[in-house]
């Protein structure tokens, strides 16, 4: 897990490097490598180099009195969607909460609080779990979901939109995203029913033939393909 941090001063980059060396000894090793700049282009480099990989970014909100937090937040999940945002601050709490909610980031830290690295702590950790191979993270305009794997009932493309559904032991919650994509990185038990809807196999209760219908736990159902049948009865009899 990479760590990259951003701020303008000096002075807090060394109390954060410090934080973060402490963190790491803490917890044996909870991310891998912590890189720190004090520029935004150096930063947005960084964020390019690592693309392929999502990584947990400490944003500062003000730079040369500037509000550039947000745009800077902006452009990092612009280059992977993936990657996380927690901002690190002495910006007043009621502006902060309202650059979360708009950007969708984790969370954010204030550096002058008493509780700073218990903060810091605390986000960082969250970030680890958002991270690990066990959940599924997504997010849209307004909210951020985290949902384990093994409570994914399918994936359904909404029919001539960008969207994607994801139905789960928790509800609903529409997203962009490509099926295609989201199918690569999902274990060989999600398999396709039809074009438009993955499924977890291990998740169908029924497998009805006539109407060609997969039920899942709560009422859940979709419809599949006669051409993806009998791949999808050799997962369910696994």
């Amino acid at each position: 897990m990479k760590i990259v941090a951003y701020d303008d001063d000096i002075k807090f980059i060394d109390i954060l490097k410090k934080s973060l060396v402490a963190l790491n000894n803490k917890h044996g090793g909870v991310f891998d490598v912590s890189t720190f700049f004090n520029n935004i282009s150096d930063t947005l480099a960084c964020a390019k180099d690592c693309k392929g990989t999502p990584s947990i970014f400490l944003l500062d909100v003000v730079a040369a009195n500037q509000q550039v937090g947000y745009e800077l937040a902006k452009s990092i999940k612009n280059i992977n969607p993936d990657n996380l945002i927690i901002y690190v601050t002495d910006f007043t709490e009621e502006i902060i909460y309202n650059m979360t909610q708009k950007l969708m980031a984790v969370c954010f830290v204030l550096k002058s609080s008493e509780k700073f690295l218990l903060e810091l702590e605390e986000g960082i950790l969250f970030c680890r779990d958002l991270l690990s191979d066990k959940f599924f993270v997504a997010e849209n305009n307004s909210d951020l979901l985290r949902v384990r794997y093994d409570d994914i009932f399918f994936f359904e493309k909404h029919k001539g939109s960008r969207y994607i559904n994801i139905v789960h032991r928790g509800g609903n919650f529409s997203f962009k995203g490509n099926l295609t994509e989201i199918g690569a990185k999902l274990e060989p038990h999600f398999i396709l029913a039809n074009k438009s809807v993955i499924v977890n196999t291990r998740n169908i209760q029924t497998f009805e033939k006539s109407t060609k219908t997969l039920r899942f736990e709560y009422g859940y159902e979709c419809n599949y393909s006669r051409l993806r049948q009998d791949e999808l009865y050799k997962w369910i009899w696994r």
